[in-house]
């Protein structure tokens, strides 16, 4: 059994710990039909047809804006964000919705920003990127994965905290973005997590479901293997 960071497993990921499975792709092309069923929403927020061009700025349509203001948290970050000159930025096509933490720009891709809960699901994500604190050690291969891998935790955490504020707010749930077989664990890791307050513990042991239990958006990969690939590119 490999080692992880909490010392009492939860049960919930005991499964998911013991015996990994490699993740299955069943729509190589068509990763966001498997987007589309990573939780249960609201059908009011997931219809639109608006034309987003790839590489201009993203304004939020109206409903998309009713989602932001039922979070607290989302509103505060989004507002951080702009007086640091962050930038909202639809994606290139085949690009997926990713954060470059260097030319501070979020890019969310124009398939999801047509469905306001897939938007907020996204973005909540990508916030959690942005604000995650701890710094990079790319001293060893090891280090470096881990630490890209605790920044999906921190991801992740903040999406269920924007998730859980939206829903007592709105009775609105934007879901989570993650296999929905992981959903679960990341939950009860969560409610661990308001308990303890041992937010690095909590972001580290959701980062080791992702190595082998997730895969990245853009080339389909499991996360372990491709932050693997991005510290040999160096």
């Amino acid at each position: 059994m490999r080692n992880y960071c909490l010392s009492k497993l939860l049960p919930s990921c005991q499964k998911l710990i013991e015996n990994i499975v490699e993740p299955k792709i069943e729509h190589n092309n068509n990763q966001f039909s498997d987007l589309l069923n990573m939780a249960p929403m609201s059908t009011y927020f997931l219809d639109e047809k608006i034309k987003y061009i790839p590489g201009k700025k993203i304004r939020f349509s109206e409903k998309t804006q009713m989602l932001i203001s039922g979070s607290t948290t989302l509103s505060r970050a989004l507002k951080t964000m702009e007086v640091d000159g962050w930038k909202l930025v639809v994606a290139q096509r085949g690009q997926g919705t990713a954060t470059d933490l260097r030319r501070k720009t979020v890019f969310i891709s124009s398939r999801v920003l047509n469905h306001p809960n897939l938007t907020i699901q996204a973005l909540s994500h990508e916030i959690g990127h942005i604000f995650y604190t701890e710094k990079p050690n790319i001293k060893s291969k090891s280090n470096f994965i881990s630490y890209f891998l605790a920044s999906e935790g921190a991801a992740t955490i903040k999406n269920i905290e924007i998730q859980r504020e939206i829903i007592n707010h709105m009775a609105v749930d934007i879901g989570i973005m993650a296999n929905p077989r992981n959903i679960k664990c990341y939950n009860e890791v969560y409610d661990n997590y308001l308990i303890d307050n041992k937010f690095d513990e909590a972001t580290k042991y959701i980062g080791e479901i992702y190595r082998y239990n997730e895969i990245t958006s853009n080339n389909l990969k499991p996360y372990g293997q491709y932050y693997n690939e991005v510290y040999n590119d160096l």
